[in-house]
């Protein structure tokens, strides 16, 4: 698997260099990046006008206002009679957790703006559960209130000593001097499906000239992600990564880690620069169609790889139903998995105005 792995990301970091350019040029023209002119003489004038970054926004804000601008972003429908009735109660409330608890339109609105600046964009959606732990204190006026709080021991999760303890001091309790009980729990943040944005810069796809993600045209797809050292350890404590591999990356307290080519784009246009000591990884999580017992039987299977320190994180089943992956397109090709962007249509445009204007100052 690592082989094949290694060689596979190898071939596409390759065969990707030139959409690579393409892509740092659409982001520039995106964010209004241009170089000093230098010719016909050093400080001649060079005034940008901004005409792609400005149709962006247009088509960003119509994409938004069309398609977000209502209440309702999914319309249920249904063959069954004996589930018409149910329909408008299933559609209100997976319009509401979309609108309220997850994060569906604002994954959408990334998307919308990823794909009309690079073409197509990526959205991956898992399903999720984020909790913390939290401390906080029950207070407890009469013993009914601690039996309706905390049960019986088996229930409670106290030990049979503690749980009589604090019930024995409950019947003296009462609303001028409260029992105070320390509890500790698992706080749920998020739950449901979370989507993320994958722009094209960081989604991979094996072979880089495959037309799409399916079977047929493609041995697997995936991102390039970034992960901090205690979080790598984290998931191999939690038993996600297998540890002995996850030990390669979390045992030094800084990696080789440089940044990729998206990040580098996003830090120049801010700005920014990253000099001091790193301890996030790069790493791959991929779909891949594998041959496990070499029999020709392929199965679909998510990998998470280390190609730096060539470190297989873990293998799982691909375990939903349909895929995961949503593509979005602004303008597609026929056959082709690059399709027509904003900032590629309105290039030449764009150069013409801006010689004009500075050939009349």
């Amino acid at each position: 698997i690592k082989k094949t792995l290694n060689r596979e990301l190898s071939d596409w970091e390759s065969d990707r260099s030139g959409l690579e350019q393409k892509l740092q040029t659409w982001y520039d023209l995106s964010e209004n990046i241009v170089e000093d002119a230098v010719l016909p003489f050093e400080g001649a004038s060079f005034i940008h006008i901004p005409m792609t970054r400005i149709f962006l926004k247009i088509y960003n804000s119509i994409q938004n206002r069309s398609l977000l601008g209502t209440d309702n972003l999914w319309y249920a429908e249904t063959d069954d009679k004996n589930t018409e009735q149910f329909v408008p109660m299933i559609e209100r409330y997976f319009n509401y957790r979309a609108r309220v608890d997850w994060n569906v339109y604002e994954i959408l609105t990334d998307c919308f703006r990823s794909a009309n600046r690079d073409s197509v964009c990526v959205a991956q959606f898992d399903y999720d559960l984020e909790t913390d732990d939290k401390e906080d204190t029950i207070l407890i006026t009469n013993s009914q209130e601690f039996l309706d709080e905390f049960g019986d021991p088996e229930q409670s999760g106290l030990d049979e000593q503690e749980w009589g303890d604090y019930f024995s001091k409950s019947q003296t309790a009462n609303e001028e001097e409260p029992l105070e009980i320390p509890v500790s729990y698992e706080n749920i943040q998020y739950y449901g499906p979370r989507g993320s944005v994958i722009e094209l810069i960081d989604f991979v796809l094996l072979p880089a000239t495959a037309r799409d993600i399916s079977k047929t045209n493609c041995h697997g797809y995936g991102k390039r992600f970034k992960m901090r050292n205690a979080e790598i350890r984290k998931k191999a404590d939690e038993g996600l990564f297998y540890y002995d591999q996850a030990k390669k990356l979390f045992s030094s307290k800084k990696s080789n880690y440089e940044p990729s080519k998206g990040d580098q784009m996003r830090m120049y246009s801010q700005g920014l620069a990253q000099t001091g000591e790193n301890d996030e990884h790069e790493l791959f999580e991929i779909v891949y169609w594998f041959d496990l017992e070499d029999n020709g039987q392929e199965v679909k299977l998510v990998f998470t790889y280390s190609k730096d320190k060539k470190a297989l994180l873990a293998v799982r089943y691909h375990i939903y139903r349909t895929n995961n992956f949503v593509i979005f397109y602004i303008d597609k090709k026929t056959n082709e998995f690059i399709g027509h962007c904003l900032p590629d249509d309105l290039m030449d445009l764009n150069d013409g105005v801006d010689a004009i204007v500075n050939q009349r100052i």
